[in-house]
């Protein structure tokens, strides 16, 4: 393979694997928003479904009339706001799940908890980038070897052409990501 294709492989790889560690933003209850709820397990119910990790971001989308606290599990049980971990007092607050553990939210407003408006989310630390669930790797017997001869290339067409054109643009919109992701964190 030319060094210019590897190189192009290698950004193609790259900009897959930094666009699967960053972290996802939720809107809590989705479409139906921080608002008091048809029961009083739905956003419970909402949260179970999701996969939280470390660095994911909550949006707490409401009109006027409500808030955010973030308590612990203990209280939002008892829809208690007296000892609260955080308040978020601005309308349409983001929350950073920073650490791992459970996290539980509640509106402090007088009788929205009892109704309803609290959530406890399970957050997990940052999955790794190898796929956990691969089987382990065949031992070699004495007599293989771990390096096999590459297959012989393909013969040059214009499909094969195509097909490095399509790849090289996009590698270089993957390029461009990267780029952004980079100047974005630093």
């Amino acid at each position: 393979m030319a060094p210019s294709m590897v190189f192009l492989v290698v950004l193609l790889v790259s900009a897959t694997l930094i666009s699967t560690a960053s972290a996802a933003t939720y809107k809590v209850g989705d479409s139906t928003g921080w608002v008091i709820p048809d029961t009083a397990t739905f956003f419970d119910e909402w949260s179970a479904k999701q996969t939280f990790v470390v660095g994911d971001k909550l949006i707490f989308t409401y009109s006027t009339g409500h808030n955010v606290y973030e308590v612990s599990s203990t209280d939002a049980t008892a829809c208690d706001s007296s000892n609260p971990l955080a308040i978020y007092a601005s309308a349409n607050p983001t929350v950073t799940l920073s650490t791992a553990g459970t996290h539980s939210f509640i509106c402090e407003v007088l009788g929205h908890c009892v109704l309803g408006m609290k959530m406890s989310v399970d957050v997990g630390n940052q999955p790794p980038l190898t796929n956990s669930t691969a089987s382990p790797a065949k031992p070699l017997s004495p007599t293989e070897s771990p390096f096999t001869s590459p297959p012989a290339p393909p013969p040059p067409s214009s499909a094969f052409s195509l097909q490095s054109s399509a790849a090289f643009a996009f590698a270089a919109a993957s390029a461009v990501s990267v780029n952004w992701i980079i100047y974005y964190v630093v």
